[in-house]
């Protein structure tokens, strides 16, 4: 310690024995004590941040594997009451039992197999795994266990992580800028993670493949679960578009009826709250009025909200059963529309540029344009950004 140093310290000792009385003589040496400089305060683990800086996918998978077992603990479809747990139930039973060629024509009447040859294989290694008892052909319908229901649980989330998750995390290293973000926008979606973990399917193996929301807006028959065809290859393309967040909350809200009727609010708000806040997402912060987007999601929510409240506190008129069902449709719909139309416009602009609508790179025709004379942007292009 420097001479300044230890003076400094011992200036409260010399101010305590003056003011205790006598004589500096009268003091003992050995009264004088000295005061240990403050330590340090402790420095943070470093081991928290290495991991978070070299893996964070590895953070993040841990991260949405304990949501997905939270959202389990809740009800799901069927509980006590067929089908779909029960439908889940026997195909494993009768893709176990049964040839492959008879998967789908087995007593249609009880919850026919409806899932494509490769998904309903699945079901054969879930009924091949468990325990027999649970699959029995025939004598093991509308069967309800802990142990089962606790089995039937885990196999989603395995074969989410065998299947899905190195899917997008594959996804995600192919666009090393948004890597991190990608794969947490993708992942702990609460779309995925409310029907597959929740009302409890198995969407999540069969969601490796892109598609299209025109499929969902003009195909006959669509349940509200296949919106999540189109939103999650939607989600790894892009994550900084203040559309695909309307589009991914809408999706949510769209299959509140799905999600009401299985019990699953609580899970609803959480994982809505909780994806709003990784991404970022404050719909009602000070913007610019002449941002079209997003006066759209304002709108949007604010006329959630008020629906939310509205079947909360007035029952739906006997006359009109489904009222807040299709209240539900017509703020939805135009919302897909609108993303649809986003999505063919970027798609052509991409194309327009010379550049491949996945990547970053732009190739020599726009690479030609001056980048201190921009193309001036149409009406409709300003809409759409």
């Amino acid at each position: 310690m420097h001479r300044s140093e230890a003076q400094n310290y011992m200036r409260p000792v010399q101010d305590d024995i003056s003011r205790c009385g006598s004589s500096s003589r009268a003091a003992s040496p050995t009264s004088v004590r000295f005061i240990a400089p403050p330590s340090a305060p402790h420095a943070p683990s470093t081991a928290a941040r290495r991991l978070a800086k070299h893996h964070p996918l590895l953070l993040t998978n841990a991260a949405t594997t304990l949501i997905k077992l939270l959202v389990g603990l809740g009800p799901y479809s069927g509980q006590g009451t067929p089908p779909d747990f029960e439908a889940q139930r026997h195909w494993m039973e009768i893709t176990l039992h049964l040839l492959p060629r008879e998967w789908y024509w087995y007593e249609l009447e009880w919850w026919g197999l409806d899932y494509p040859p490769l998904t309903a294989y699945v079901s054969w290694l879930c009924g091949f795994v468990g325990n027999s008892r649970w699959f029995a052909l025939d004598t093991s319908r509308g069967i309800e266990s802990e142990g089962l229901k606790l089995f039937m649980r885990l196999t989603v989330v395995v074969f989410d992580a065998v299947v899905w998750v190195p899917a997008v995390v594959w996804w995600a290293r192919c666009r090393p800028e948004l890597e991190s973000k990608a794969s947490i926008v993708t992942l702990a979606n609460p779309c995925l993670l409310l029907v597959d973990f929740g009302h409890f399917q198995y969407n999540s193996v069969m969601l490796g493949l892109t598609s299209s929301l025109a499929f969902f807006l003009f195909s006959f028959q669509v349940h509200e679960k296949t919106i999540l065809v189109p939103l999650l290859p939607a989600l790894v393309l892009t994550t900084k578009s203040e559309w695909i967040t309307l589009f991914s909350n809408t999706a949510a809200f769209s299959m509140w009826p799905l999600l009401k009727r299985d019990g699953l609010g609580l899970q609803y708000i959480a994982t809505l709250l909780l994806w709003n806040r990784l991404v970022g997402s404050n719909p009602f912060a000070r913007f610019d009025k002449r941002d079209v987007v997003k006066l759209l999601s304002v709108s949007v929510y604010t006329a959630a909200f008020t629906l939310h409240l509205a079947e909360l506190l007035i029952p739906a008129p006997a006359r009109y059963p489904d009222l807040w069902a299709v209240a539900n449709v017509l703020v939805c719909t135009p919302v897909f529309f609108a993303v649809w139309a986003w999505s063919l416009k970027a798609g052509m602009e991409e194309r327009w540029a010379g550049a491949p609508i996945l990547t970053t790179k732009v190739h020599s025709r726009a690479n030609s344009l001056s980048p201190a004379t921009p193309r001036p942007k149409s009406r409709l292009s300003r809409v759409f950004d």
